[in-house]
Order: structure tokens, then sequence, then C-alpha cells
């Protein structure tokens, strides 16, 4: 069956990127092992082989092709394992299509909602996929069955006896409006040792994400669900329903919503949002620049539909948390967190209903100090449990960690946890925890040996009795030579029960992995190929990563994500540009200096570059270097220059725009007109600005309501942060021009051949605000209008029209020096 589906083209969505940008066929072999005494082992199994064939060719013109199949055992028998086949980024009649087949994954679509409360892990399934998309619109179809698992490598897939087709696309109707929509079907007979109440689902629904205002963001989201519970033949209909909001602040976000999921919603594997109702809020805000409160509210009601569950009640709870973190210094951090909670079951057939209380305080600390990383942790828990006497107990916990980089290939680790459980009754129990290692760089290469003890014990308060238990990993982990990498782990572990069963003796697990790669074709995108200049003295491979660098510091946190087509260059040798994972890799590189960094020319106009684009790397024979390379994203500052009307201090509908008053940015760096009662500064670094608005710029006798300055934060979660002004007037309307505007040069006549193409707006005052920008300038800029209803059709702005091409390119380069971007010099019509 497996090797059928295979053959029918199966794969689909690829887990994970493959040694980014060179095409090349990876053989893989792998086994675990379990050894001990009998009675610790079990049903588990002792011996697990995995071995695999990946093929992944990019740059073909038909996109990118990976192939890979995976050889296992099941019941000590021989065993098809993973197996997929893809086409990715297909491109034809201007639309992007990728074809995948065989065991893969997907997402739920109430990820695209960004709403943090609404967590759904991945569905493996094992079927066909095929999607479709353009710059404003995305279909995808999949078919399958569900899948799980079976053994430690996840590469074992059985098939389980649900039928999936889902269908979803969605449609950006304008830059603040998009459409989703989806439908499904599924089918489930048996799931196995997998418990299901629901047999059959069918279901079709739909939502918007509406963007009002680039910090507030609104969602709606809806379906109808028709579903048959197990064992039952009746099917019954009903609907499931989301809706939110969510605020970016210029030092934080809020988020709110509400939601009630059917019985029905999507009953596969892992989807916890069914037969649920829930309301949400939580937000985060940033006091005194750089102290952080948080905190947020939930509460939900589950088992909704009581004929799915016959054996639970109802059950309803509400939780609160909030906290601070508090940067300590440079290089240190604190937070501290207080959250409450309960829970209640109303038994069905009964008067009684079950309580269940938490609360839970918790600090933390952590902190950077030269070569030592170190975290430590207490938090304190009280639960209580109405009618379950031993689930009611006070505990207090406390652990912490520390790493040292001795140099740079020796590092010290080391752990420490202690708990201690104190039940209403008197009894409970003492737990501590101690534990350390090292790993080192072996023979110069990316190879790197680690080892690792753990001790523990745990005491009975009551009868003084102590369990100890001891555990050791070993692992070695790396390329042992160009294109040959090897993983072997070895963890064993020791309980003393104090018993005669075997149940404190010994058990080890092994695992070992090996891959050879066989690179085929040059680097994808590369101009220029490596292998003839590496025929003398050697060669080495460089790979890294870029990442949007928001609080440019230099260094990847938690947020920071990964960045694709980015391009990257060696000096002259051969460049590339990143992976969806952020990665980049050169395979082949001639040992000796090397210059590698950003290509600074061909770099999107949404990032700055970082302080350092470029390194010089003394690379050498059968050596693999790293780079990482952060990338500043630029946002946006903008807002309303308003007449107060009323004088209330607030922005109302009736106030009018104050027009033409100048603001600043950061003391002088740039200046903007209001146009229309707006402004906004565009290609602005993250981080934290000053806005001001120019006393001198408004009419006269007026004065600014509140502070004429304000400080914006780009930042990931507010990338376009906005302001108000608000301006008292006095009913003279004289207006005082400190800015004169300055004459731009009249463009040639119509017959000149050639122009420069500046930029392609899709609305005619975008374009006018660019226009005016570049004539202030002193380039003669002009607006070409759309002609008559052609498909796709803008406004472009131009500048100039030359006699000669020589004379149109000269000019060009003056532009993109200033503008900092490639321009093209096209023919005018």
């Amino acid at each position: 069956m497996r090797l059928r589906a295979l053959a029918a083209c199966g794969v689909l969505l690829v887990p994970g990127a493959v040694s980014a940008q060179q095409g090349a066929i990876h053989i893989t072999g792998a086994a675990h092992s379990l050894n001990g005494d009998p009675a610790r082992i079990g049903t588990q199994a002792t011996f697990e082989p995995d071995v695999g064939v990946s093929w992944l060719r990019p740059g073909t013109r038909f996109g990118t092709l990976q192939i890979e199949i995976r050889g296992t055992t099941r019941d000590d028998l021989p065993h098809v394992g993973r197996a997929f086949v893809s086409l990715r980024d297909f491109h034809h009649g201007g639309v992007a299509y990728t074809f995948e087949a065989g065991d893969s994954f997907f997402s739920t679509s109430r990820g695209d909602y960004q709403l943090r409360n609404l967590y759904t892990p991945a569905v493996n399934f094992s079927g066909f996929s095929a999607q479709a998309s353009t710059k404003r619109t995305a279909v995808a179809v999949m078919a399958g069955r569900a899948t799980a698992t079976r053994n430690i490598f996840g590469t074992d897939t059985e098939t389980l006896d649900q039928d999936l087709i889902i269908a979803r696309g969605s449609r950006e109707l304008s830059d603040r409006l998009q459409v989703t929509a989806r439908a499904s079907r599924i089918r489930t007979r048996d799931l196995r040792e997998f418990t299901f109440t629901i047999a059959d689902s069918d279901q079709a629904g739909g939502g918007a994400r509406f963007i009002l205002t680039p910090a507030v963001h609104l969602v709606a989201d809806g379906s109808v669900v028709t579903y048959r519970r197990r064992d039952a033949t009746d099917s019954q209909t009903d609907g499931s329903v989301l809706t939110g909001a969510s605020l970016l602040l210029a030092r934080g976000w809020l988020q709110a919503n509400a939601s009630r999921f059917s019985p029905g919603e999507l009953p596969i594997l892992a989807q916890p949002l069914a037969d649920r109702q829930t309301w949400y809020a939580a937000g985060e805000y940033d006091v005194f620049r750089r102290i952080r409160l948080f905190g947020g509210w939930e509460s939900f009601r589950a088992n909704l539909d009581r004929l799915v569950r016959p054996n639970r009640g109802p059950t309803a709870g509400s939780r609160s948390f909030g906290g601070v973190r508090i940067p300590l210094g440079g290089r240190s951090s604190a937070a501290l967190r207080v959250e409450q909670g309960d829970r209640r079951t109303r038994l069905l057939g009964a008067s009684l209903t079950r309580v269940s209380d938490t609360g839970v305080m918790s600090a933390e600390w952590q902190t950077t100090l030269g070569p030592m990383s170190a975290f430590a942790r207490f938090a304190r828990r009280d639960n209580v449990e109405s009618d379950y006497q031993a689930g009611t107990y006070r505990q207090n916990e406390g652990s912490g960690l520390a790493f040292v980089n001795l140099t740079r290939n020796v590092q010290l680790f080391s752990s420490a946890t202690g708990r201690r459980n104190t039940m209403r009754n008197g009894g409970g129990d003492t737990f501590w925890q101690f534990g350390g290692g090292a790993q080192s760089r072996v023979l110069q290469r990316s190879l790197w040996f680690r080892a690792e003890a753990l001790a523990s014990h745990n005491v009975d308060i009551t009868t003084d009795r102590s369990v100890p238990q001891r555990s050791f990993s070993l692992g070695l982990n790396g390329e042992i030579r160009p294109n040959l990498t090897v993983a072997l782990s070895v963890y064993a572990d020791r309980p003393f029960t104090g018993s005669n069963d075997g149940l404190d003796s010994w058990l080890m697990r092994s695992s070992v992995r090996i891959t050879r790669s066989f690179p085929m074709g040059p680097t994808h995108a590369s101009r220029s190929l490596l292998g003839p200049m590496a025929r003398y003295g050697g060669t080495g491979a460089i790979e890294g990563l870029v990442y949007a660098d928001w609080n440019g510091n230099g260094l990847q946190e938690p947020g920071e994500l990964p960045l694709e087509h980015i391009p990257i260059r060696i000096a002259s040798l051969a460049e590339t540009s990143t992976s969806r994972a952020g990665e980049f890799a050169f395979l082949n590189v001639p040992i000796g200096l090397l210059q590698i960094g950003i290509d600074i020319p061909s770099l999107p106009v949404d990032f700055d570059a970082p302080q350092v684009p470029q390194v010089q790397v003394d690379l050498r024979r059968g050596e693999t270097r790293r780079l990482v390379f952060g990338l500043v994203p630029l946002g946006s500052l903008g807002g309303h220059v308003v007449r107060d009307l009323n004088e209330n201090g607030i922005l109302d509908q009736d106030d009018t725009a104050v027009e033409d008053a100048v603001l600043v940015l950061d003391g002088g760096t740039r200046t903007e007109k209001v146009r229309g009662g707006q402004f906004r500064f565009d290609a602005v670094p993250s981080g934290a600005h000053t806005v001001s608005l120019l006393p001198e710029s408004l009419p006269e006798d007026s004065t600014i309501i509140g502070p004429a300055s304000v400080e914006l934060t780009i930042g990931m979660h507010a990338p376009a942060p906005e302001t108000v002004f608000l301006v008292r007037l006095q009913e003279r309307p004289e207006i005082r021009r400190v800015f004169p505007r300055r004459r731009a040069p009249e463009p040639p006549a119509a017959t000149a051949p050639f122009a420069i193409r500046i930029a392609w707006f899709g609305d005619a005052a975008s374009g006018t605000v660019l226009v005016e920008e570049l004539r202030t300038a002193g380039f003669a800029a002009y607006l070409v209008q759309p002609a008559g209803t052609t498909t796709n059709a803008g406004y472009e702005v131009r500048v100039g029209l030359f006699e000669t091409q020589e004379a149109a390119e000269q000019e060009a380069r003056v532009l993109e020096k200033r503008l900092g971007t490639n321009l093209r010099v096209i023919t005018a019509r």
C-alpha cells in the first residue's frame, strides 16, 4: 500500500529546510537500540533502524523538486516509512503552483488570525495537496488520511482510518481587507488507540481580517458544521464563531476575542478547540521605556454537548495572570508573574460540583556576565481540590542553570532543581536534582563531544524513604569530513527502588545517525562555479542565517524571525539568497581569505543593512564556518495634525485638518509636510524615534495642545505606529511658510525617447507624494496615468525624458545612490 502511494506521486509539505541552496542527494542511515532488564524494557522495541534517501533539485525550469523515501521496521519486519515528493514554486501565467504528495502535514487556518490563545498543532496526513497563489489570492486543496508516527525517529508513519478532504482560499480585496473561505469533509472509522467521539463532520465557512488602521486589526470568522456522533445514526447541525481584535501600541499590544467551537469542528487528532467556548483578553506594555507590564484573563466552558462525552459533565473555569519584566543593567533582567485560576465540573446525574483552584507566583532572573550565562527561577503553587484530598497541596520549587564559555572550543554547564510538596493531610515529598557536564570541539573540526551526568533524590516526608536516581549521557555530533556527518548519543539511567524485580537496574538508550551528501550542480542562483578554483589547495564550506534584528543589538532574540530571499555574496566568486528558513550555504569554497556578507545593492528595500554587512573569513581546508547577519527592518511613522475645534484634547470626527504643517524626525534628519491632515515618514529603521511638530510652520496665533514632540517606537509588534497632534487655532487663516516651494526643472519635450522608472503605485495619491518629494530635491519627476482599463494598470512615477540612453543611465546612477535601490531606464511612450 505504501509503495503504491509513492508510485502515485505521493508527498506534501516538506518539514524543515534541506541543506540550503545547493542541489544534492543525501543518504542517511540510523539506528536506535534499547538495552537493560526486560522488566524495565516491557513492550518497547529494542531495535529500530532508519534508512533514507532524499534528493533536492532547485533551480529547474519547473521549480524546486524534492523527493525522500524512508525505510524502517514494524513488528520486526521491513517496512516503507515516510515518503514524499514535491514540486514547489512552479510559475505559469503569473501564478505560482506547488504540488506535494505523500507523508506531510498542514496547519489549520486559525493561526492566520494571530490570536495568541488559539493554538492548534499541525495535522499529519498521507495524501496529496495542490496550492496556487498570486499576489493577492491563494487557494489550497488537500486530500488524504490522518497518520501517526510510531518510532523514535518519526519516520514510521502509520495510516489511520480517517479520511480528510479540506479546501481553503484567501483573497486580499484591498490593502485593508482580507477574506478567507474553507470547506472540509472528515470521515472516521478507526483511530486505533486514539479515542474519538465524532464519526462524520462536514463544514463550510469563512472569515475576514480588517485592518482598521495599521495598529488596529479586526477579525471575524464563522462556519456551519454538520456532524454525527460515534455510534449514532442521526446527524445534527450547529456552528462555530470567532470574533476578536488586536491593537498594536508603540510600546506593547492588546488582544481580545470570544469564540465558540462546535463539537464537530475539524475532529482530527490533536485539535483542542472543539466543543468549547472561550472569552480571552491579554496585553503587554512598556512603561518607563524598558519595564514591561503584562497581564490577561480567560474564561471558558467545555463539554458543551453532553451526549458527545457522556462520562463527563460540563466544565467551566477562568484564569487571570499578570506580572512585570524589569531590566537590571545592560545584560540582566528579572520577572515576576502571578496567576490565579479555577475549574468547576458538574457531574451528570448528581448535584455535586467538583472544584479545582490553583494559584501560582513565580520570580525569574537571568544574566550574562562575560563568558557566563545564568538563569534562576522560584515558584510557589497552591492547589485545592474540593473532593480529592491528595490533590490539595502546596508546592515550592526552585531551579537554576549556568553556562560558561571557557574557550571557543570548550563549554561547561550545570543545573540544579529543588521541589517540596506539602499535602493538606501532612504528607508530601521533597525532590532535588543536580547535574552538569561539558562539551568540546574535537580535532579542530565541526565535531563536538558532549558529556552530562545527573543525580536526583525523592524523599517521602512521612516515611523518610529516599528514592535516588542516577543518569548520564554522551554524545558526538558534527562533520567528520566534508559532506559526511555523524550523530551518536548514549543515555543510561538507574532508579534505586529497593525492589528485587529488576526495576532498579540500568536501562540504556543508544542512537546513531550517519549522513552522506553528494552535491549536484552549482549553488542555486550562483553566477559562477567555485569548483575550478578549488582544485588547488582544498575547499571548505560556509553556511549561515539571516534574521530580522528588530532592536538592532546584533543578537537573535525570541520573535526575531529568519528572512527569506536575502542576497548573500562571496566577493566576486558567487552569490546566493536565503531559503525559507533564512539559511544560506556555499559548498566547495576555495580556502583562504574571503569577503562574505550581504549584497547591499540587491538588498530588499524593506531592510537596512547591519552595522557590519560583510566580514572577512580565513577559511581552512575541510572547515565549515557559520555566519549570522541581522537586518534592521524598516517601518513607518505617521499620524494626524488637526484643529481641535471643541478643545477637548482628543481626536474627534468633527476636527479639521491643518494643512502644510511641518513634521521633523529625530531632531532634523528628515522633514515631512502635512497633506490632508496626515503625515508619514516611510523607510524608517526600527527602534525609538522622535517626531516633532514645528510651531513656526503653523498658522499665526496658533498653539499646540500637548507636547510638541512625541516618541514612537517601531518594533515587531508595531511596524507602523501613529500619533496625533492637536492644534488650537485663532480665526485668522493666515499661514506663515518657513519652507517656500522650490521650483523643479520642467521635463523636456515629450519627443525624448528615454525615461527613468522610479516606482509603481495602485493609487494616485501615493504617487503624487513621491513626485513632490523628488521635485523638491531637484529632479524632473512626473506621474504617468494608467492607460484605459488595462488589467493591473497603475500610476507610475518617472523622472525626466532624455534624448539618449546614456544620459538617462547617468541620471539613474545619481538617483540610485540617493534612493538606495536599483532603477531601470525605459523607453518612454
